[in-house]
């Protein structure tokens, strides 16, 4: 999936209502067409509706399977993190910082920090460690997306 894509996630379940309602217009709407002319065929919209719901679970497990097999290298990459035995260690990301979920997830005796790659706009930076550390900005963010190279470590 694009990187982009967990924007979209708090959208699904408006979607999914709005899919809930259009089915539920059209099976009506197709009921009383069908009842009117031939009243014998007032079980085809059910079937229609039942083929409907099928055809929607078939793909969605399909998605999720596919999510599942093509995508889930970074998710086992990153469960190795935890195995790390030092006391104090650091782990470099390059472009594909996108993939890692959160850094909630970092261990405690962890940092994530960024090497040099492709990738060529503004990266994620730390918070400052104080009690003002979410409200306070820090001087190195633009609002322009423009490469800060600040946030990048020397691996040589």
């Amino acid at each position: 999936p694009h990187k982009e894509e967990r924007f979209l996630f708090p959208v699904y379940p408006l979607i999914s209502l709005a899919a809930a309602i259009a089915l539920f217009v059209v099976s009506k709407a197709s009921a009383a067409f069908c009842g009117y002319f031939y009243k014998h065929l007032r079980e085809a919209s059910v079937v229609n509706v039942s083929g409907f719901y099928i055809i929607f679970i078939v793909l969605a497990g399909c998605r999720i399977a596919a999510l599942e097999a093509y995508y889930r290298a970074p998710m086992h990459l990153y469960k190795d993190v935890y195995a790390i035995p030092e006391q104090e260690a650091t782990i470099c990301i390059g472009k594909e910082w996108h993939r890692y979920p959160s850094s909630f997830f970092v261990p405690e005796n962890a940092n994530v920090r960024f090497v040099k790659s492709s990738f060529t706009g503004q990266l994620p930076q730390r918070y400052y460690e104080n009690i003002n550390g979410t409200y306070a900005i820090n001087p190195n963010q633009n609002d322009g997306n423009k490469e800060e190279s600040s946030v990048y470590v020397n691996i040589k």
